[in-house]
């Protein structure tokens, strides 16, 4: 079936973007911590092995030139190595690194972010436009807007 010189050349089209669509979702998450400025909820040693994985791949692909394997897989460890640059950005460096990452104790782990600017600005917003009694409070929560 792919012998057929043009439904081959469609097909390495076809699965250049497939693959590197699929690796998308790299950069989603690498949005997302850059973003929200927090790598909490990531695991280092999953992309890392992540990394591992798309860079075998990847060079399996130059070997026996494939085209689409090396495209798709150069876009995926980009992809993950933004994921691992945000997580080691924005890790404190008091939080203890393996006891953030690894979680293996609950108790230790570290949510990873950084006192922000704005967070802190809306958060001192908050606070000022906050009741300053509880029955100040109870009469707020009663007004209709």
């Amino acid at each position: 079936m792919a012998q057929h010189p043009s439904l081959r050349r469609w097909l390495e089209y076809y699965m250049s973007c497939v693959g590197t669509l699929g690796n998308l979702m790299f950069y989603f998450q690498a949005y997302e911590i850059f973003d929200s400025q927090s790598a909490g909820a990531v695991s280092l040693p999953g992309f890392a092995i992540s990394v591992v994985a798309l860079s075998s791949w990847m060079f399996y692909g130059l070997i026996i030139h494939n085209v689409p394997l090396v495209v798709a897989n150069a876009f995926g460890v980009a992809g993950a190595l933004a994921v691992i640059s945000g997580l080691l950005y924005y890790t404190p460096p008091d939080s203890g690194l393996s006891a953030n990452l690894l979680r293996t104790d609950p108790t230790r782990a570290v949510q990873a972010e950084w006192p922000h600017p704005e967070r802190a600005r809306r958060a001192s917003r908050a606070a000022s436009s906050a009741p300053a009694s509880a029955a100040t409070a109870s009469a707020h929560r009663r007004t209709r807007y």
